[in-house]
């Protein structure tokens, strides 16, 4: 039997799993106490249980590990069919890195007192990841030395997870490769990695890229273009970044096959900045089943966790948070039960179709769980996750699709001129990609008329912003997606400037042609990614019929359209919202017959529609401090409150909303 990841959760040989989870770390909890865990986590109504398996943890030293024999509490064997026992599936995490707040991160200390397996600074230092309670040095993924400590402890693991994969008979429905690579929170373009292998990786990715007219020599180590023509070379170096982060990756995942350990997906999570380089969801499911990313947010991070759920959304599979908040550790904001309340039922509104709690099961460095490490109770904690359950199994969402028939894509070379042109560089551990650009990036403009990598993210938050406030439901993604994924969406919106590869060029003319309606601006592109003359989508819109109003010009292309935004977008944000932005949006939602289901009439008050399967849930968010009244238009239907029962009838529902919170409902 192959397990496989569907758009809604696992599919065990026909068998459906919504892949709703919770992690419990057991090697930090007594063995006498696992019953009474588990059992706590079946009666509060979850099927899947997650955990990491910590390298650190089992190995006593190389070759050598401990699996129960001396410390009961690291019997995976056992914990594994404890499980089992109770109908409990499993999703495991082993690394080689798991983070789990654990000290070093799971590596044993001896491989990171092995110079071969360590990452090299642009100084040609060790890189350090100051992470409470010891800083430690990070290893090299393209360090054969580093993969061959890895494989031993693969040699290790995989014997034990034979028989109990739930493709041969098990409870194990998926693995996850590795943990959060975002080169350990240290992303800028020349932090690192400098190992010689690393250097020999790069060659094979510009032999890859531009076959014979590769450039030789090594990486760029400092950022000093002045001119168009000096960027090429550091959009490949951010792109090399990806395409370190997919090898490591597939390497990893071939280990595992090497090992026979197949026949289950294999999956990966993200830190933050979720969809910027090295992060590519798009790129890294040409090797992986699925992937997610992780957050910790509070109630008032609603922009944040929304954008977050549309890019999973748009971007991948099977829509997936691999780690959600339930309670936090102790160096990051406190998140609430209330927090949960109202930012769980967020995600889902916005996309997401699977979700880990993480934790579910309290551990040392760790608060907020709705169960002690001794199976206890917390009572506010547990009725959030009975009323969780309620809902969901009484909706099933993850069965529905989110009704979006609009695509934003962010561009993704002037991502890479972003992170590459950043003014902090290389101060570790701090992610450029969680500052706007224009507190971080150079403002230079390098002869291109704009500065495009602060000036696309501005025309991003704009189009996103703009159409929120319109109303109009979206998905995110960016210009690596194939052209498929964007030919599912009737209107597909991408900043452009000057310059701007030519694949891509001829992926959004061809959805054009193909019957899209494209939308882009403030530029027309005449240059490509090497700032060589392009302007395929220029010619396209040359030869056009015209429809022109103020802000925009509008041509038709074969069977679709391409519709360019004259001038720059007024900046905007969760708190500034530019007047002609929502008449922009709703304007061109129109013209191109995009759907605004169950709009709101309060501007702050959003809404969402999950349809399938014959039936229809809307989610209603007011994401605001202040109550606030929901007025919806219903056109002889009448909507169920999925909690409560209460019905709304036509003609206009009158839904009083708490601040922060979501309502759930059926389409009746």
């Amino acid at each position: 039997m192959q397990v496989k990841a569907t758009g809604a959760g696992f599919d065990l040989g026909g068998k459906f799993l919504p892949a709703i989870s919770g992690a419990v770390h057991y090697w930090r909890i007594e063995r006498d106490k696992w019953g009474r865990v588990l059992d706590a986590v079946a009666e509060l109504g979850f099927n899947v249980v997650e955990t990491y398996v910590p390298w650190s943890v089992h190995e006593l030293a190389r070759g050598s590990f401990d699996f129960g024999e001396r410390d009961p509490s690291k019997s995976l064997d056992e914990f594994i069919e404890a499980c089992k026992a109770r109908g409990l599936y499993l999703i495991l995490r082993p690394g080689p890195h798991i983070n789990a707040e654990i000290t070093l991160f799971g590596y044993p200390e001896r491989v990171l007192r092995d110079d071969k397996c360590l990452a090299v600074s642009v100084d040609g230092d060790k890189v350090w990841l100051p992470a409470p309670p010891k800083m430690f040095p990070v290893p090299s993924y393209a360090s054969e030395a580093f993969l061959a400590e890895v494989g031993t402890w693969f040699d290790a693991l995989a014997p034990r997870l034979k028989g109990r994969l739930a493709s041969e008979g098990g409870n194990v429905v998926a693995i996850q490769i590795d943990n959060e690579f975002s080169n350990f929170f240290r992303n800028s373009a020349f932090d690192h990695d400098y190992h010689e292998d690393s250097i020999k990786l790069w060659r094979e990715f510009m032999v890859q890229k531009h076959g014979s007219d590769a450039p030789t020599g090594d990486p760029p180590r400092e950022f000093r273009a002045s001119k168009k023509e000096d960027l090429p070379q550091y959009l490949d170096l951010v792109e090399f970044k990806e395409f370190y982060m997919q090898r490591a990756l597939t390497r990893l995942k071939t280990m595992w096959e090497d090992r026979k350990i197949t026949g289950v997906p294999f999956f990966h999570n993200y830190c933050c900045g979720h969809d910027v380089p090295p992060n590519n969801l798009a790129q890294i499911e040409t090797t992986l089943d699925f992937q997610g990313a992780d957050s910790y947010p509070t109630r008032k991070q609603y922009i944040g966790l929304k954008a977050l759920a549309c890019h999973l959304s748009g971007e991948s599979r099977f829509p997936y948070i691999p780690e959600f908040s339930s309670g936090a550790f102790f160096w990051t904001s406190p998140v609430s039960a209330r927090d949960q309340e109202f930012t769980t039922p967020v995600c889902f509104m916005h996309g997401v179709k699977g979700i880990n709690f993480y934790m579910l099961v309290e551990r040392e460095r760790w608060y907020g769980s709705p169960i002690t490490r001794d199976g206890n109770k917390r009572e506010k904690h547990w009725a959030l996750f009975e009323d969780f359950h309620r809902w969901m199994k009484r909706t099933k969402v993850y069965n529905l699709k989110k009704k979006a028939d609009v695509l934003l894509l962010a561009q993704r070379d002037y991502q890479r001129l972003s992170i590459a042109s950043t003014l902090l560089d290389p101060l570790p551990p701090l992610l450029p990609d969680l500052i706007p650009a224009e507190m971080h990036c150079a403002d230079e403009d390098f002869g291109l008329g704009d500065v495009i990598q602060i000036d696309s993210e501005n025309q991003w938050y704009a189009m996103f912003h703009g159409l929120s406030t319109a109303k109009v439901p979206f998905n995110c993604g960016n210009t690596s997606q194939s052209l498929q994924d964007l030919c599912k969406y009737k209107m597909v919106l991408c900043p452009s400037y000057a310059f701007m590869a030519a694949e891509v060029q001829k992926k959004l003319a061809d959805y054009a042609r193909q019957g899209g309606a494209l939308v882009i601006g403030p530029r027309l592109p005449d240059l490509d990614e090497k700032m060589n003359p392009h302007d395929e989508l220029k010619r396209e819109f040359d030869k056009g019929m015209v429809f022109e109003d103020q802000t925009a010009v509008s041509v038709k292309v074969a069977k679709g359209s391409i519709t360019f935004l004259k001038d720059p977008l007024p900046r905007a944000s969760a708190r500034k919202r530019p007047e002609g932005l929502e008449e922009l949006f709703q304007t061109l939602a129109q013209r191109f017959g995009v759907a605004r289901p169950y709009p709101a009439e309060d501007p702050a008050v959003e809404t969402t529609l999950h349809e399938g399967e014959g039936r229809k849930i809307l989610f209603v968010a007011n994401p605001t401090k202040k109550a606030r009244t929901a007025s919806i238009s219903l056109d002889g239907e009448k909507l169920v409150d999925v909690k409560t029962d209460r019905a709304y009838e036509p003609p206009i529902a009158q839904i009083e909303m708490e601040a922060y919170t979501v309502g759930i409902f059926e389409v009746v």
